[in-house]
C-alpha cells in the first residue's frame, strides 16, 4: 500500500456522514466507511495523488499493462480519482475527487478523525467536519486485481481538520457568535425567552 498525505482538501460527506459509522452505498453490500476528498485541478494534492496512483500501478501484479489498465479505469470511472465534472454533487464541479472508503471487514478499525494539533479526536455531534470545510487526509492506495478489473482504490485512514469553508449543503456549522453574555440565573424562569 502507497500511504500519502493529502493536504488542503476540501471534504464531501454525504448523509448520513460515513466517516464516523459505516454506510451501504446505494443499500447495496457491505457498510463502508466513506469520505470524498475534492481537490482544484492544478492543487499540489492532485499531483500528489496522481503521482501514488502511477506509484501503486507500477508495483501491482498488472505492472507490465499499467497504462492500459489505467486508461481503462479512467475512461469508465472505476478509479478512485474521478473528474468532479461527471458528478453532479455540490462542489464536485470543478474539482478533482479521491474517492477514499475503508471497509472494516479488510481494514481494522475506524479512520482517525482529528482537530488542527493532530491529536484530539473530533466526534461527529461537534459540527466541526462537515461538507465543505478543508482537511488534511492520511489514504492508502492499492491495486485492485480482481473479477472487478484491475484499477488502483483508495482506503481511508485519517482526516484532520484544517479550516472552514463554505458548505456545500448551503448551512454554516452552528455558532453561538453574536449571542450576548447574559450571566449566570439560578432560576430558569426569569431567562427572557
Amino acid at each position: 500500500m502507497t500511504v500519502k498525505v493529502i493536504k488542503n482538501v476540501q471534504i464531501a460527506l454525504f448523509s448520513p456522514p460515513a466517516i464516523w459509522t459505516p454506510q451501504q452505498y446505494n443499500n447495496d453490500g457491505k457498510p463502508k466507511y466513506r469520505a470524498y476528498f475534492l481537490m482544484a485541478p492544478d492543487s499540489e494534492a492532485k499531483q500528489v495523488v496522481e503521482a501514488a496512483i502511477r506509484e501503486t500501478a507500477a508495483a501491482s501484479p498488472w505492472a507490465s499493462k499499467a497504462k492500459e489498465h489505467l486508461a481503462a479505469a479512467k475512461a469508465s470511472g472505476k478509479i478512485c480519482l474521478v473528474d468532479g465534472d461527471t458528478k453532479a454533487y455540490a462542489g464536485f464541479p470543478g474539482n478533482w475527487a479521491l474517492t477514499a472508503i475503508r471497509d472494516p471487514g479488510r481494514d481494522p478499525g475506524a479512520p482517525v478523525i482529528v482537530d488542527r494539533d493532530g491529536k484530539t479526536p473530533i466526534k461527529e455531534n461537534q459540527g466541526r467536519i462537515f461538507s465543505g470545510c478543508f482537511v488534511n487526509a492520511k489514504v492508502g492506495f492499492y491495486a485492485q486485481n480482481n473479477v472487478h478489473g484491475k484499477t488502483v482504490r483508495c482506503t481511508l485512514i485519517a482526516v484532520q481538520y484544517v479550516k472552514d469553508g463554505e458548505s456545500f449543503g448551503g448551512a454554516a456549522p452552528a455558532s453561538g457568535e453574536g449571542l450576548d453574555d447574559l450571566g449566570f440565573v439560578e432560576d430558569i424562569d426569569d431567562q427572557p425567552f
